[in-house]
């Protein structure tokens, strides 16, 4: 007689979103966000410290600090739709490797990184492991700024209307989260956070989109009136500009929906001429 053996069932890998944060680090008007809630997959938020990146001779301790403070104000805003960021200090290839191995990644959602060119080879390098894998990259425009032009023709239209079109706010009641498991975190091999990170420095802006809102509200409400007269002196500057440099810089603040609230309250009647000549700053960033 033959005997039938019952084949051992293995759990199913659980299909994920995978979204890539880079300088992007805040949820309103986030489109790799709002397209993965929309996609219905799990989503696993990543964030890299990268090794190579932190040693190049344009990083400073100050941008880790400032970066780590960004993701702590992340994950609380996050905390009541039971979201979190996985953060790991480690080149990002390896950790996507790994995740891999954990999940299967339906397709990986990122901004597109306009940077230094350690940056941009680490994108090559990534666009091809995905490939091999045929791993869909949605990357999407942050600032305007386009790879691979040859000039600059009719970019002046394409950053306007970058600005002017709809914001991309994910509705996170709906998000379905994914997280790392506590043993891949125990095995994974990873540099710590050093505490200098975490430690704040007062004499310093804080990162953080709260924060950053902050001073965007303070600005169009206040120290817009001295924009001009006081943009080019160093003292008084600091009262009378916007101070949003660095959460423009690492995504805190979407260039998209400070231009959209500074061009409403010109609207207005307020402040017309200050913020015409800070929103044409915008396009440096």
């Amino acid at each position: 007689m033959q005997t039938l053996v019952a084949l051992e069932s293995f759990p199913s890998v659980q299909k994920i979103s995978l979204v890539w944060l880079k300088r992007d680090l805040r949820l309103s008007d986030h489109e790799p966000i709002f397209e993965a809630v929309e996609a219905g997959f799990p989503i696993l938020l990543l964030y890299c410290f990268e090794p190579s990146l932190i040693a190049a001779p344009q990083s400073d301790e100050r941008h880790w600090r400032f970066v780590w403070e960004s993701l702590s104000d992340l994950n609380s805003r996050l905390k009541p739709f039971q979201g979190q960021v996985m953060v790991l200090h480690q080149e990002v290839l390896p950790v996507v490797e790994a995740i891999s191995e954990e999940f299967s990644i339906q397709a990986v959602y990122s901004y597109q990184e306009t940077g230094i060119k350690i940056t941009f080879d680490r994108d090559l390098t990534i666009a091809d492991w995905l490939a091999s894998k045929q791993i869909p990259w949605r990357e999407f425009l942050q600032q305007g700024v386009e790879r691979k032009r040859k000039n600059r023709d009719r970019w002046n239209n394409l950053w306007f209307g970058l600005m002017k079109s709809p914001l991309k706010n994910p509705d996170l009641k709906k998000a379905k989260w994914a997280s790392l498991s506590k043993s891949f975190f125990e095995n994974f091999p990873q540099n710590p956070i050093p505490k200098s990170w975490q430690t704040p420095n007062p004499g310093m802006q804080p990162g953080g989109e709260s924060v950053g809102r902050k001073y965007l509200q303070s600005f169009i409400s206040d120290r817009v009136k001295n924009y001009n007269r006081h943009i080019s002196k160093p003292e008084l500057s600091r009262k009378g500009c916007s101070r949003l440099s660095p959460y423009l810089a690492w995504g805190c603040l979407s260039v998209r929906e400070v231009y959209q609230l500074a061009e409403q309250k010109a609207k207005s009647g307020f402040q017309v001429r200050n913020f015409t000549n800070f929103t044409s700053r915008l396009k440096w960033h």
